[in-house]
């Protein structure tokens, strides 16, 4: 694997604030509980070369621009996290406060930084956070953009946001929409902001057990928490307050599988005829190989239980569906549960029964009982001897 840069030689100007190009009546915007339990930071990059006809202060120009006239409909992330006391649950204030812009520059050629789709922590400082923090600390925004030219001309542009504002999915729609934008061609997809859909009912009807969540109330204080949910303390975070990662608390390892790969493992991972999916063979064979590397370091019993978690879009699984446009969190855990003896011991076949049967779990039944026992529980996904496989 060739050399990682981790020194980006960047130098990031002094954040602005963005405002909607068109003042909108201020109001209170209902979160649901799926939202409440993703109240960390989040960030995205995409990288470009040299525009040919418009300058980096151009584009930068036409960003600015298209996020004002984007924040019209999306008045939402102009807007701040705030407590509703009375209720014990966070909600989002519409009130213009805009979201905040940065224009950095780094001395490396995008050439110097290697291979941009391989996983790098020190891409972090592409992300509008710190900076933010330290001069905002009243006015936190619920997004950010920092735009950052290199010597050769190429940028890239990181987005910063708290997860409770929106899922994979709808910030993708959220970014195809920015980008139209800028090309002068309106808004292609127009967001569905109405999160009631997904409210608890009353009174709450928990069907199931739900062991894919903690309570924050039985976590132990070694388990470290980025979630609000519960209202505990004013200080409510945003995707500025939260910055990435430092590098020196991960290590990171990136595994290629080839196809050939693959379809050895779904023949072996294949019992009594049944198909399994690449995502379904590679998340029991993770679990099985974490499982066992972490029972030998930390002398864990045989009968212990170790949870594997699986982020599932829950769209197409409501009656009625929710609009594909859905701007919010539309994404709960699917999970599997197992010993660390039947997961070392057993064969790859049974571990993968146990994913398909945790992604057959997800209906619309399961998915209103989930909104239900997070309305009295308050929760967030399983914290304790788990791990999570996304589908990304």
């Amino acid at each position: 694997m060739e050399k990682v840069v981790d020194d980006l030689k960047i130098k990031v100007e002094a954040p602005f604030a963005v405002y909607p190009a068109e003042a909108k009546e201020a109001r209170s915007m209902f979160l649901s509980n799926i939202d409440q339990t993703l109240v960390a930071a989040v960030g995205t990059l995409s990288f470009f070369s040299a525009h040919s006809t418009m300058s980096f202060e151009e584009v930068v120009e036409s960003y600015v621009k298209a996020l004002s006239e984007m924040l019209v409909t999306y008045d939402f992330m102009a807007g701040r996290l705030k407590l509703n006391e009375e209720e014990d649950r966070l909600e989002i204030e519409c009130n213009g406060a805009g979201a905040f812009f940065a224009v950095a520059s780094s001395e490396l050629s995008m050439e110097e930084l290697g291979d941009i789709t391989t996983p790098n922590l020190a891409f972090r400082r592409f992300v509008l956070c710190d900076s933010v923090t330290q001069s905002h600390q009243q006015d936190l925004p619920l997004l950010t953009l920092q735009a950052t030219r290199f010597k050769c001309g190429g940028f890239v542009v990181g987005a910063g946001l708290n997860h409770c504002i929106l899922d994979g999915i709808s910030c993708f729609h959220m970014m195809i929409n920015l980008a139209s934008i800028a090309r002068g061609k309106g808004l292609p997809i127009t967001p569905f902001v109405d999160r009631t859909l997904l409210k608890a009912r009353d009174p709450p009807t928990i069907a199931y057990q739900h062991n894919e969540y903690s309570k924050i109330s039985e976590l132990p204080p070694t388990v470290a928490l980025t979630t609000n949910f519960s209202g505990r303390g004013k200080d409510v975070p945003s995707a500025a307050s939260m910055p990435m990662p430092d590098a020196q608390e991960n290590v990171l390892k990136l595994f290629s599988i080839s196809g050939e790969a693959i379809e050895r493992l779904k023949e072996k991972g294949t019992e009594k005829g049944r198909k399994c999916s690449s995502f379904e063979v590679v998340t029991a064979l993770v679990w099985k190989a974490r499982t066992a590397a972490v029972a030998d370091t930390e002398t864990e019993e045989d009968e212990e239980i170790v949870t594997v978690l699986f982020p599932v879009d829950v769209r197409s699984k409501m009656e009625p569906a929710l609009p594909t446009e859905y701007a919010g969190n539309a994404v709960i855990p699917g999970h599997a549960r197992a010993s660390v003896k039947e997961l070392r011991d057993g064969p790859l076949g049974a571990v993968v029964r146990m994913v398909q049967a945790g992604l057959r779990r997800i209906t619309d039944d399961y998915v209103r009982s989930v909104l239900d026992w997070l309305e009295v529980n308050k929760g967030i996904p399983c914290a304790v001897r788990s791990f999570s496989v996304v589908a990304w």
